[in-house]
C-alpha cells in the first residue's frame, strides 16, 4: 500500500478524540511505514550483501580447487609411477601440501569476506574432500594401468642384454 493511501484511511480512522487527534493518528502512521519500510529495505540489503557473499564464495572456492588440483596431480603421479618405499606418506605429505595451497589461494580470494567460524570450517572441510577425491582419482588410474606399466618395466629392464643385444625369450 502506498504511503498517500496510508495517510488516507489513517484520517477517515481518526473519527472520536478518545482514540486519537487528526495529526498524532497521522504521524503514528507515518512512524510505522517508516518502520515497515526501513525493515523492507534491510531485508533487501541483506539479501543482497547474502547473494554476493554466496557468489564470491563460489568463485574462491571454484579458484582454490583448481590450484589444489594442479598442486597434487604432479607429485601424485610422479609418486605413483615410480612407487617408492614410503609411498603413502609422501603422498599424504603431497596432499597437505596441495590443501595449504588451496587455503591460501582461497584466503587471498575471500580477503575482506567476513566469514563465521562454521563457514570457515566448511570451507576446509570441502578442500579437503576435493583433495582426497583428486587423489583418489589418480590412485584409481595408477591400479588400472599398473599391469600396462609393468609390462613396460620389464620389457625395459630385460629386452635387451648389457651388450645392447636384443634377448630373445624361448622356452628351454
Amino acid at each position: 500500500m502506498l504511503i498517500g493511501q496510508q495517510l488516507s484511511q489513517s484520517a477517515r480512522s481518526c473519527v472520536s478524540p478518545p482514540y486519537c487527534t487528526g495529526l498524532t493518528c497521522l504521524t503514528r502512521s507515518l512512524s510505522i511505514a517508516a518502520v515497515n519500510a526501513r525493515e523492507a529495505l534491510a531485508a533487501q540489503i541483506d539479501a543482497r550483501i547474502a547473494a554476493l557473499k554466496h557468489a564470491r564464495l563460489k568463485e574462491a572456492t571454484q579458484a582454490a580447487e583448481k590450484a589444489l588440483a594442479t598442486a597434487i596431480t604432479l607429485p601424485a603421479v610422479e609418486l605413483l609411477q615410480t612407487c617408492p618405499n614410503n609411498l603413502w606418506p609422501r603422498l599424504h605429505t603431497a596432499k597437505r601440501k596441495a590443501v595449504a595451497a588451496g587455503e591460501k589461494v582461497l584466503g587471498e580470494q575471500l580477503a575482506g569476506v567476513d566469514l563465521e567460524a562454521a563457514e570457515q570450517s566448511a570451507l576446509a572441510a570441502k578442500l579437503e574432500a576435493a583433495a582426497d577425491g583428486k587423489l583418489r582419482s589418480h590412485l584409481q588410474e595408477a591400479a588400472l594401468t599398473r599391469s600396462s606399466r609393468m609390462r613396460d618395466a620389464f620389457h625395459e629392464a630385460f629386452a635387451v642384454d648389457e651388450h645392447g643385444t636384443p634377448r630373445t625369450w624361448r622356452p628351454r
